[in-house]
């Protein structure tokens, strides 16, 4: 009786499910599935902050090249008149990098300037704090108005 009762619930299971049984086929496609994830993961992967690292050491370089710049500057001056007579050539590489240093200069001034500008120590009072607060809102009621006229143009 209890024999007739299991074929009878394995018959009823395969009626349902045809692959209720096939636990090794089942398992080998989801071994498959997470292996293709896997391979997928690490295709896609790519570095949180090599990007960042790579700008930086460009910047880091630039600097020291303006360092050393500066510092070829001093020795000429330090020369004088020693090589006045003598012939220089600047090549377009080199000139292409003086450009390139005097653009990273004047960005650190401008830095330097907002920097001065926006020192908290020399504040006295919450006016800046409030500005800062005013623009952001009004800037984010302007974005909004200007999207609610583009969609009535639409």
């Amino acid at each position: 009786s209890s024999g007739i009762n299991a074929e009878y619930g394995i018959q009823r299971a395969l009626e349902d499910d045809p692959s209720v049984y096939q636990y090794d086929e089942i398992y080998d496609s989801m071994k498959e599935d997470k292996q293709k994830k896997k391979t997928l993961a690490k295709a896609d992967k790519t570095s949180k902050y090599a990007k960042n690292l790579i700008r930086n050491a460009a910047v880091r370089k630039l600097e020291n090249d303006r360092h050393f710049e500066r510092q070829c500057q001093k020795e000429l001056e330090d020369e004088g008149d020693e090589f006045a007579d003598k012939e220089s050539f600047i090549t377009s590489s080199y000139k292409n990098k003086l450009e390139e240093l005097a653009v990273l200069e004047e960005e650190h001034k401008r830095m330097a300037a907002e920097e001065k500008k926006n020192d908290v120590t020399k504040k006295h009072d919450m006016t800046d704090f409030y500005r800062n607060i005013l623009s952001q809102r009004t800037a984010d009621v302007a974005s909004v108005v200007a999207k609610e006229k583009k969609e009535k143009a639409e």
